[in-house]
């Protein structure tokens, strides 16, 4: 879900059914797949490859799932009847702690493979 709703902004995607922009993509799906079995052992990828009951057709999960998914984040409880202006930071729930969990597993692969001391992080207003 992440690696998706991530990739759907430097794709130029605006909206949650822009997924299916990337999903056409052919030769981003092939890459996507690559990238998803690397620095598996053997023994990983073939479980991961028998994850799923029927063939895999898909590669990035459909708008209706991200959706779904999306909605955890939802607060009914924040809703006014006047815009706020003000972010809303969910407390940690399982989403987060999941995206908490992907980040540290990313950290921790870029690490092993190249030993810098110094980060630098750079992000824009989106």
């Amino acid at each position: 879900m992440i690696v998706s709703l991530v990739l759907l902004n430097p794709a130029g995607g605006e909206c949650v059914d822009d997924l299916r922009i990337l999903e056409a993509d052919e030769g981003f799906c092939r890459v996507l797949r690559r990238v998803e079995l690397q620095g598996l052992r053997r023994k990983e990828r073939r479980e991961l490859e028998r994850r799923w009951r029927k063939e895999r057709h898909r590669v990035v999960p459909s708008p209706s799932s991200v959706f779904r998914y999306l909605s955890g984040f939802h607060d009914e409880g924040l809703k006014t009847g006047r815009q706020t202006g003000k972010a809303f930071v969910p407390a940690p729930n399982q989403h987060l702690q999941g995206l908490a969990q992907v980040n540290r597993d990313l950290l921790s692969f870029v690490r092993s493979r190249r030993l810098k001391v110094t980060a630098t992080l750079d992000m824009d207003a989106t």
